[in-house]
């Protein structure tokens, strides 16, 4: 091996360390210097596209992935291409390199997902058939069997065949349950211990003049928080509009926070009992590393979309007792047909049977119970059926709690050309429309085994949302 060999395999190496601990400036750097050498080396290219991708770059992380298919073409290449432009607003481009990635790799079951999600293709067409058959193929995952199906079922869905979706949407949420299960004693203890503890110790929360202090303090962290498809990209979309918020998207900032604090008790994981044992020093310490991991901005206001956060508010407030909570709900109905139809990766899991979204939905309101008690100057609830319905009042709600004013291109979201990597991503490229509200109706005859289990928090729901101003 040669000398440049060596140092570019090397430079490699650390190249990728960088990119697994999200330092994405160094990783770039250094892997520059190797396609310095090596200019025509698809992986390497492949490689930059991944870097310039995470680091906002846009259009230089597409023009690297299409250097790369112009020497090497292969599905890899094409999917992540294809993600790229789906996550930018272009589902057709999106839905042509998907299609070029499944054709040139029929494993490549995400492909297969992603194309019937961005394109327009006709049930029992070319494409159509192409999925439908690796549908039947054996020996795959039950992974790739998922994805499979929702593609079929998404094809059929676009057309207004809801009875034939659904079939195949039942299919692929049995395969969901094999490689991600929801198991209900499990999540029914987790949130009553998490109950149980923050009941007990109180001592955490801050007093006064820490919270004062940390509330003059910019960036002020606020997070949505919520279940899946209840409209939160929506409203990301319409505060990262705003002169002063800048909406970070779902990140995993608060799991790395959680991760810090284990490390600083000694201990791999972070336990709920452990609450009970930590200094109020020690969550200052994390409150601090939260803040020191945010990139750096000039808004006032940072706004993290990680909707499963609300199982963590607890210990957001005693690392940062300033934070700003927005809780956004929905009709359970509508939130369980959206998820019943959309494949996610790997959470939400709790969306596969109505029994098991149901059990989802009740631990939810019942630890935001417990937040609102105990945080009740933190937490505002909007709810999704109002956003659409009087988009300037609930917003100016939302932002007299960040001590902002109005402003109208907040109802302009969709001229927004951010990155946006969740599910919501084609309906927030639009103006606001109602058409999702009630969307349930459709589909209830055809499903009423979900129905009746549904009923009683739909009742509930409609309760609490006519006495909601």
């Amino acid at each position: 091996m040669s000398y440049n060999e060596m140092q570019i395999r090397q430079k490699l190496e650390q190249s990728r360390l960088c990119y697994s601990q999200e330092l994405y400036s160094e990783g770039l750097e250094l892997l520059n210097s190797c396609i310095e050498l090596i200019p025509d080396d698809p992986l390497f290219l492949f490689e930059q596209a991944c870097f310039f991708y995470n680091l906002g770059d846009i259009d230089k992380a597409k023009l690297s992935l299409l250097k790369s298919i112009s020497i090497h073409p292969n599905s890899r290449n094409h999917g992540i291409l294809a993600t790229i432009f789906a996550d930018t607003a272009s589902p057709n481009e999106a839905a042509y390199h998907h299609e070029k990635a499944f054709k040139f790799n029929n494993k490549a079951t995400f492909s297969a997902y992603g194309l019937a999600m961005n394109g327009d293709y006709e049930p029992g067409g070319e494409i159509y058939q192409l999925i439908h058959k690796c549908s039947k193929k054996l020996g795959q995952t039950a992974r790739d069997y998922a994805r499979l199906n929702f593609a079929l079922g998404q094809i059929h869905l676009k057309r207004s065949e809801n009875t034939r979706a659904l079939e195949f949407f039942h299919i692929g949420n049995k395969y969901c349950q094999e490689y991600s299960p929801f198991i209900t004693e499990v999540e029914n203890k987790k949130i009553n211990d998490i109950v149980e503890v923050f009941l007990k110790q109180k001592s955490i929360h801050s007093n006064q003049e820490v919270v004062e202090k940390s509330t003059q303090e910019t960036p002020r962290l606020a997070f949505i928080v919520g279940l899946h498809r209840s409209g939160s990209t929506l409203l990301e979309q319409m505060l990262n509009s705003h002169s002063t918020i800048n909406g970070m998207g779902e990140t995993h900032n608060v799991s790395r926070a959680m991760a810090f604090l284990a490390k600083a008790r000694g201990q791999n994981q972070f336990s709920t009992e452990d609450v009970l044992l930590t200094e109020k020093t020690t969550w200052q310490d994390c409150g601090s590393f939260l803040k020191s991991i945010i990139p750096e901005t000039s808004a006032q206001v940072v706004v993290d979309k990680q909707l499963f956060n609300y199982l963590f508010i607890g210990c957001i407030m005693a690392m940062n007792p300033s934070s700003l909570f927005i809780d956004i709900r929905r009709n359970p109905s509508d939130i369980f047909r959206s998820c019943y139809m959309t494949l996610f990766s790997e959470w939400p899991n709790f969306s596969h049977t109505p029994e098991n979204f149901v059990t989802a939905y009740r631990n939810y309101r019942k630890l935001m119970k417990l937040w609102k008690e105990l945080y009740p100057s933190n937490i505002v609830t909007i709810y999704y059926e109002k956003l659409v319905e009087n988009p300037e009042k609930q917003l100016t709600k939302i932002l007299q709690g960040f001590g902002l004013e109005y402003e109208t291109q907040c109802l302009e979201f969709y001229n927004n050309k951010n990155s946006v990597m969740t599910a919501s991503q084609l309906q927030v490229r639009k103006p606001i429309y109602k058409s999702s509200v009630g969307a349930w109706d459709h589909f209830k005859k055809d499903f009423p085994q979900a129905d009746i289990l549904l009923k009683p928090i739909i009742e509930e729901y409609e309760l609490e949302i006519n006495k909601h101003v």
